[in-house]
């Protein structure tokens, strides 16, 4: 669930304040690292499994009864 609420997030919030129809900026100086709006949902995959892994690394098994 962290994984999948930070990508989401981050992929909406990016997108939202670099539309420039929902009201961003929209310039191309302004882009993390020079990406689109229509290309940033790869990054917000990608903090989705670090975050994913790094949370199942850090936290215990669940029981067997789960």
């Amino acid at each position: 669930m962290a994984g999948l609420l930070l990508g989401l997030g981050f992929t909406l919030i990016y997108i939202i304040n670099f539309t420039p129809s929902l009201g961003g900026t929209g310039a191309p100086a302004d882009l993390f690292l020079g990406i689109s709006t229509t290309c940033i949902g790869t990054v917000g995959m990608v903090i989705n499994f670090v975050v994913a892994f790094a949370v199942s690394r850090l936290t215990p098994a669940p029981s067997q009864h789960v």
